[in-house]
């Protein structure tokens, strides 16, 4: 008895997969960010990535990132207020530099 409703629970989980995802609004899918590929980097210096989560924990949206030099990643995106800019050192753990 036990197998048989396993085995019901496994073919209810399969039919469920089979659904297509496009029941989602479409202004739904439009908000939300955008994937971000994991590149490994050296320890001591700012992945871009970091750079861009430490922007958007700081309030920015849409971010970008503008320029990548041995010094510094700037990172561009909007606050309440307008567009901003802001540096990071490339450095471990992307200390400010300038907002």
């Amino acid at each position: 008895m036990k197998s048989l409703i396993h085995l019901a629970g496994i073919v209810c989980l399969a039919s469920l997969m089979a659904l297509p995802a496009t029941a989602a609004p479409i202004a739904a899918i439009a908000r939300e960010p955008r994937p971000v590929v994991e590149v490994q980097y050296r320890l001591r210096t700012c992945s871009p990535i970091e750079a861009v989560r430490k922007a958007r924990a700081y309030g920015l949206r849409n971010t970008r990132i503008v320029a990548i030099t041995p010094r510094r990643i700037v990172v561009r995106g909007r606050d309440h207020y307008g567009p901003i800019r802001i540096a990071f050192s490339n450095r471990q753990g992307c200390p400010l530099i300038r907002r």
